[in-house]
């Protein structure tokens, strides 16, 4: 197949065929977003805040390639997230963590064959020992690669794999790497990458949040493209295995509840410079309610920890903070800092028919209605507004789940 002049041509040919081919590897790449830089030698991928995957790649790397090796090359991409790679370096060496990473990918036969990518020298990925198990985890491989001398092979001198390759001789030819235990009887030679882990260091979430944001992404690419590809069947078991983060779904549920700017005279209207014509600001735009269970069963040290979570958004809030125990105890305005110097009021049982009667009375019905709470009283009526429940269970979550309303639950 030739090749395509435009980078953005061939990444969207290469997107669209994966669509017909391939429907759910082209429905995943269609949730990322593609960012053209020329400081990424080839393509990588990172998570990041607000729940997106970015793939970043370089415009010469991808000339180099037809359509049908873009396809094989975005297919990777989405496996290293799929399996959470980019997130679970830790403190691992990163060589030889990407080394492993590559081989849970490349080494198995129902995956896509970046290592055959046909002639391209400096993208046929890595050798590997047949004796070797397909089935290990990447944790499992990486404790193996640690006791192997690893020879990492030169790329050829003017591509453009050579340009950022660490170790050169004084006429500035790449030169192998060898890496690895001295005493090591067993020697493996890899062959130069074609994708760029280090941009995995720009990943700006947690490996539990990483987790949530790649859950939803494989939901949608079920629900719209139908099966998923055999051999991640057990990656994406793996993904509903922890306990749901809190401080994603937090955000998520009031980012939906910021609808639409508001119009300010304090800021100048961009588009209409003019005198006489509003502004407009995302600050302090919505209205929150934080209701704060009392009862005494609620731990000083969780409370801290999501008050601390609700700091990092507070500015796109009107924040009312109020606190109940078996009844209505006082609120007030709420402003950033304020949870240090807290007065805790009441400290008796818990009733949520005070608290919803008190938010409904006293005209604190906010956009946005957080509940902090155990969970251990009896559950009112279900409400018309939004609701979410932030649970810190003393004993088993199903014992304190709301009967209706968004919950989320504070780990230990």
């Amino acid at each position: 197949m030739p090749l395509v002049n435009s980078t953005s041509d061939l990444l969207i040919r290469a997107r669209c065929k994966l669509l017909t081919t391939e429907a759910w590897y082209g429905t995943m790449a269609a949730m990322f977003r593609w960012k053209e830089c020329d400081r990424v030698p080839t393509i990588g991928v990172r998570v990041v805040d607000g729940g997106y995957v970015d793939c970043l790649y370089n415009p010469k790397f991808c000339d180099q390639l037809t359509v049908d090796e873009m396809m094989a090359v975005v297919q990777h991409e989405i496996e290293h997230i799929v399996l959470l790679h980019c997130v679970r370096t830790g403190t691992r060496d990163p060589r030889r963590w990407n080394v492993a990473t590559d081989y849970i990918i490349n080494g198995k036969e129902s995956s896509p064959k970046i290592a055959n990518l046909p002639e391209k020298e400096e993208c046929r990925g890595i050798y590997y020992p047949e004796k070797w198990d397909n089935n290990l985890t990447s944790e499992e491989l990486y404790d193996r690669l640690s006791k192997v001398r690893l020879r990492y092979k030169a790329p050829k001198k003017g591509s453009d794999l050579a340009k950022g390759w660490p170790k050169k001789d004084e006429n500035g030819n790449p030169q192998d790497i060898i890496d690895g235990p001295p005493d090591a009887t067993e020697e493996i030679e890899i062959q130069p990458g074609f994708d760029d882990h280090d941009i995995w260091a720009g990943s700006t979430v947690g490996e539990d949040e990483a987790r949530q944001v790649v859950k939803d992404m494989v939901r949608q690419a079920g629900i719209k493209a139908g099966n998923v590809p055999g051999h991640l069947l057990g990656a994406i078991d793996a993904l509903e295995e922890p306990c749901v983060n809190w401080k994603y779904e937090l955000r998520q549920f009031m980012g939906r509840a910021l609808g639409g700017k508001r119009r300010t005279w304090s800021r100048a209207n961009r588009r209409q410079p003019e005198f006489g014509i509003k502004g407009r600001s995302n600050h302090a735009s919505v209205k929150l309610t934080v209701c704060v269970d009392t009862s005494g069963s609620v731990n000083q040290k969780l409370l801290n920890q999501f008050f601390s979570e609700l700091e990092m958004i507070s500015q796109k809030f009107k924040i009312t903070l109020m606190q109940f125990d078996h009844g209505y105890q006082c609120h007030d305005q709420y402003h950033r800092g304020d949870w240090k110097k807290l007065e805790i009021k009441g400290r008796g049982g818990t009733s949520f028919v005070e608290c919803f009667k008190a938010l409904e009375e006293k005209n604190l019905v906010g956009k946005c209605n957080l509940i902090l709470t155990d969970g251990e009283a009896t559950w009112p009526v279900e409400r018309d507004y939004p609701v979410l429940w932030v649970i810190i269970p003393h004993g088993k979550p199903d014992a304190v789940t709301p009967p209706w309303g968004k919950y989320i639950f504070i780990e230990k």
